[in-house]
């Protein structure tokens, strides 16, 4: 869909909420993406304005559409984390639903790749969020890194379903790279589950806790990590689990 530019923010708005039950376009990710294809200033000057008001706006439709945009316009990285951080500080109340509610974690999480000097800050924000879920697939490496203590916490409540599963797998192996103080203490949080989902999850930390301290040095220094006081094995961490 290819869309003039509107000439005013009340016309931005009209056609956003108009498109926002719209099917993309072939090749399109989003119902909103064409507004992407407007001029890199007229996205940063209006269209930002318009989106960032509608990021509280009552109906999930519309809330749904600006994240969508926001995690696509990884250029405006620098404008919107600021916007969804206070969200979730003075906003929370406007993502009752648990499902946007991890869909704005999520998109904070992708732009903590493109803001690396945010990460840690993006990762408290997106524990307070949460309060007290387990984090989510697109969010556990990020948590896991920042926020171990936090993950630990929360991981008795993952469920057993795929996603968790999943979610579980991935947490447990960036815990095991880059925080390998804790990750004995998350064994022992998810001890408790079926031996299926154990299994899963001793199968995921295999490698990265077999990383050598040389090759893991270099990867720590590079977000600014401390190298770990303990250096637990496979079969601590198989024993953590019960298995």
């Amino acid at each position: 869909m290819d869309v003039p530019e509107p000439t005013t923010e009340a016309e931005i708005e009209r056609v956003l909420r108009m498109t926002a039950e719209v099917a993309p376009d072939f090749g399109d990710h989003m119902a909103w993406h064409f507004a992407l294809r407007w001029s890199r200033l007229f996205v940063l000057s209006s269209v930002w304005r318009v989106v960032s008001r509608l990021l509280v706006d009552p109906a999930p439709t519309i809330r749904t559409r600006a994240l969508e945009l926001v995690n696509g316009w990884t250029d405006g990285a620098g404008v919107t984390v600021p916007r969804l951080l206070e969200i979730t500080r003075n906003h929370a109340a406007a993502y009752p639903e648990p499902e946007l509610r991890v869909e704005l974690s999520r998109t904070l999480a992708n732009l903590a790749v493109t803001v690396r000097s945010f990460r840690a800050k993006i990762a408290g924000a997106i524990v307070s969020f949460l309060d007290g879920a387990p984090p989510p697939r697109g969010t556990t490496a990020l948590l896991a890194e920042y926020e171990p203590d936090a993950v630990i916490v929360s991981a008795g409540r993952w469920t057993d379903d795929d996603e968790d599963q999943v979610a579980a797998e991935v947490t447990a192996s960036a815990m095991a790279m880059y925080r390998r103080d804790h990750v004995l203490a998350l064994m022992h949080a998810l001890a408790g589950r079926n031996a299926g989902f154990r299994a899963q999850v001793a199968k995921a930390i295999a490698g990265p806790i077999a990383i050598p301290d040389d090759k893991l040095q270099l990867i720590l220094d590079n977000d600014g990590l401390p190298m770990p006081a303990t250096t637990p094995t496979i079969d601590d961490c198989r024993r953590a689990l019960g298995l």
